[in-house]
């Protein structure tokens, strides 16, 4: 539901898969094809938690041993015990579009959280030893120079809380 994603236009409600429908996917072709590396192009990985939760547990009850990595949605309800049963599970990175830290701009962009909710986010990824690399956006028509001001500022202090700018979209 971003304010900037296409995605909305192509899907009328978030869609998703059963975790035992994934799981037995990946089982198939890491056996089939001997694959052990998978990324999911799902725009919301942790869409649906029990579904995700149940999905890392699937794949640890069939002891199929994968590296994988998705794209996620920061979540206040995610708790440093969830990173760490995710990255158990084989996950080794999330990518985040934050797209911003200035909280006028986040909610231009229609973003569900604010910027002290993304920091904590951040925080409980790091306690768990959970990467993650993130996406901004800036130069957006409506952003200020106060704006782009604190985005810089919240890199500046945060740099040790965020491992990897994956990308900066102007």
């Amino acid at each position: 539901k971003c304010g900037f994603c296409a995605e909305k236009f192509l899907f009328n409600n978030y869609r998703r898969r059963s975790y035992l429908s994934m799981a037995e996917e990946i089982v198939f072709l890491k056996n089939r094809y001997k694959k052990k590396w998978f990324t999911f192009h799902d725009s919301l990985i942790n869409g649906d938690l029990l579904n995700l939760h149940n999905f890392c547990e699937e794949l640890l009850k069939n002891s199929c041993f994968i590296y994988w990595d998705a794209q996620a949605v920061i979540r206040a309800s995610m708790e440093i015990e969830d990173f760490k049963l995710i990255k158990k599970a084989g996950c080794f990175n999330f990518f985040i579009g934050v797209e911003h830290f200035s909280d006028r701009m986040l909610k231009i962009l229609n973003k569900p959280f604010n910027c002290e909710q993304a920091l904590n986010f951040f925080y409980k990824m790091n306690r768990a030893g959970f990467f993650f690399e993130i996406s901004l956006i800036i130069g957006h028509p409506e952003e200020r120079e106060e704006d782009f001001k604190i985005l810089c500022d919240t890199l500046i202090r945060n740099r040790e809380l965020i491992p990897k700018i994956a990308q900066i979209n102007g």
